[in-house]
């Protein structure tokens, strides 16, 4: 009974440690990178916090430049309408004389290089402003990107870590297997010699009954005849005591054992 209990132990004990093993096979199987480590991690998170700040500070630029646009649009359109307002008039609230084609010549040629210089200015602010939409939704995706594989990665922690805990365990169940596996070979040597023991003296009680009768026969014969067969079956009846008695304390110490 002993030894079928140990031998299910072991049973119990593989199962469970190539059911884990499994479980590790799965796990490992899922993850998205296996060098993954706390450290590499971190490094990600510190370039993820750079890509937000500067995707940030890119918006907030986009915005000045949004604003000196729409200034220098304003600005245009406030120097066409004096232009046009003073074409309209007969008298310059300036300089209060006639307002004569010449006169409005001069007006234009004042104002056009300012609103040459607004415009150049608008055209190249415009420019920089599509660069930093570009490089916003450039880095945007990076930021997307770099979130998605952060997640993964702090998942693939979490399954390694898991996948080191299952590792103990299977390394102490291989340890406890190899345990019940010498247990178990020692209950088969001490099964094995207990059944040798108890072959050889399974008919001990029938020899020492048999011995008893020829003793009680002997004793009716003659002494003169029978001196050298008593002597002789007196020393195999000691020796029949001796293994009934030796038979005796295994029986015990069966008994114990089990």
């Amino acid at each position: 009974d002993r030894l079928q209990d140990k031998q299910n132990l072991s049973q119990n004990f593989t199962n469970e440690s190539d059911f884990i093993i499994k479980q590790m096979e799965t796990l490992s199987l899922s993850l998205f990178d296996k060098k993954t480590d706390a450290e590499l991690v971190s490094k990600l998170k510190t370039s993820l916090f750079e890509k937000k700040d500067f995707f940030e500070s890119l918006g907030i630029k986009a915005i000045e430049l949004e604003k000196t646009i729409h200034t220098n649009e304003y600005e245009i359109s406030k120097q066409n309408k004096i232009v046009d307002n003073i074409a309209k008039m007969d008298v310059c609230p300036l300089c209060k004389s006639k307002i004569t084609a010449e006169h409005i010549k001069g007006i234009n040629k004042e104002i056009t290089p300012k609103i040459s210089e607004l415009s150049n200015e608008i055209k190249t602010n415009l420019k920089a402003l599509a660069d930093f939409v570009k490089s916003r939704d450039s880095l945007k995706k990076e930021i997307e990107l770099l979130t998605i594989e952060i997640s993964r990665r702090e998942s693939d922690l979490m399954k390694i870590s898991d996948l080191n805990s299952k590792k103990e365990q299977v390394k102490i169940l291989n340890e406890k297997i190899n345990r019940a596996k010498i247990e178990i070979s020692e209950f088969n040597h001490r099964k094995k010699a207990l059944e040798e023991n108890f072959e050889e003296n399974s008919n001990i009680e029938q020899k020492y009954e048999l011995l008893k009768v020829e003793m009680q026969e002997i004793s009716l014969r003659s002494e003169d005849n029978v001196n050298s067969e008593i002597s002789f079956k007196q020393r195999e009846l000691e020796r029949s005591k001796i293994s009934l008695k030796q038979f005796s304390r295994d029986e015990v110490d069966l008994n114990e054992e089990l």
